[in-house]
């Protein structure tokens, strides 16, 4: 099975992933100027993102993606670290002025898992928020 890398949030020294969201976007690397492209069959967008949620608000904290043309540009002054096929920029403290819903979920339920897709936000008759 190839599901696709979920987006993490961090809120309260856990880790969720994002399996819903309804409203504004998130952090994308067209809004820094960069233009993914698919890393491997379980990142068909090519980004994934690490946040973090606290009182103060929603925080990029990580980016990982492929840039098409190679074109990596500093986020917030960060440089990115270059690797093989992708490259991350961490320690991001990039604000997300997000307003919406996001659904969150801890661990991989089998039985929601969508075959190159992302794990539903719903099944077997529950709904989790």
């Amino acid at each position: 099975m190839t599901a696709q890398i979920p987006d993490t949030f961090f809120f309260k020294g856990e880790a969720y992933v994002l399996i819903g969201k309804e409203g504004g976007e998130l952090a994308f690397p067209r809004q820094f100027g960069m233009e993914p492209e698919m890393l491997h069959t379980a990142c068909y967008r090519g980004f994934y993102a690490t946040y973090e949620l606290t009182e103060d608000g929603l925080y990029l904290r990580e980016l990982t993606f492929r840039e098409q043309n190679d074109n990596y540009l500093p986020i917030g002054g960060i440089e990115p670290v270059l690797e093989e096929y992708q490259t991350t920029y961490h320690d991001l403290g990039v604000m997300i002025l997000f307003t919406g819903k996001i659904r969150l979920a801890k661990d991989f339920i089998d039985e929601l898992y969508v075959h190159m897709g992302y794990q539903k936000p719903m099944g077997l008759g529950q709904c989790w928020t």
